[in-house]
């Protein structure tokens, strides 16, 4: 969207589709002030379009970022739950088994942590 946006029409000059957002927006703190604003930036109209598809390009990679990033961290979080809840619940179910159990069976110090890769 961003590439197309900026052959088809920031490189030619054409006005930028938030200038009209931006101008309804200066109208609202000064009267006239759109018409200035369009003035100023008339000579190099090309360039600041640009530069607000490349504004607008950044914001999307931020944003992008930010939710990969927060969608990484609450993985991460629920991995450690559903992980505690597994170690919880097999270090109870071995609590609950009798004494006469470890007695035939060799279980070595290492038995939880085999049974938690698999």
């Amino acid at each position: 969207m961003f590439i197309r946006e900026l052959i088809d029409h920031d490189i030619p000059g054409d006005p930028h589709f938030l200038a009209r957002a931006a101008g309804w927006v200066a109208e609202r703190f000064s009267q006239g002030a759109a018409g200035r604003m369009d003035a100023y930036m008339q000579p190099q109209r090309a360039y600041w379009s640009i530069g607000c598809t490349v504004g607008l390009w950044a914001l999307a990679v931020l944003i992008a970022n930010l939710t990969n990033r927060f969608n990484i961290e609450y993985n991460r979080r629920i991995g450690e739950k559903v992980m505690f809840s597994i170690r919880k619940a097999l270090f109870a179910h071995l609590q609950r088994l009798s004494m006469s159990y470890y007695g035939p069976h060799q279980v070595r110090a290492d038995s939880v942590a085999r049974h938690q890769r698999y």
